[in-house]
């Protein structure tokens, strides 16, 4: 259900969304008229893509997989191709090894593509605005 109140992350997202009534789906997301977005802190939006990451690991490029992990690309490339697409994210997981690891792929996807790659799903932009003194970062994912 919406609500109306306005919030720091409200007044955050006015700044890009003036011109419309902004209503709170949930904690970080909110609709503007016919969109929708995610505004998340930092911290916030390093976790959720790290989140993302580690569910989509089937849909990655295994050279970039083979590269993070120093795993043949051939094993990555061979469990691409029997087509299994997200069934096979248990399995690249445990290729993958400790957390340790998987966080340092992880980040080096961020870094490789930036986190609104994995956090906006329509035009994959980070819009960062300071509302007060928390500064946010607004995807849109409509």
């Amino acid at each position: 259900m919406a609500r109306a109140c306005k919030t720091a992350r409200m007044k955050a997202l006015s700044y890009i969304r003036a011109d419309l009534v902004i209503h709170q789906i949930d904690k970080y997301q909110f609709s503007a008229g016919d969109r929708e977005y995610l505004v998340l802190t930092n911290n916030e939006a390093d976790k959720r893509a790290i989140e993302y990451i580690e569910d989509s690991l089937w849909a990655f490029n295994a050279k970039f997989l083979a590269a993070q992990t120093g795993i043949d690309e051939l094993v990555f490339t061979a469990i691409q191709n029997n087509h299994l697409c997200e069934s096979n994210n248990d399995a690249l997981r445990k290729l993958v090894g400790s957390r340790a690891s998987f966080l340092r792929l992880a980040r080096a996807a961020i870094a490789a593509d930036g986190r609104a790659n994995f956090l906006n799903t329509y035009d994959d932009r980070e819009t960062q605005i300071t509302a007060g003194r928390v500064t946010f970062n607004i995807y849109r994912i409509d």
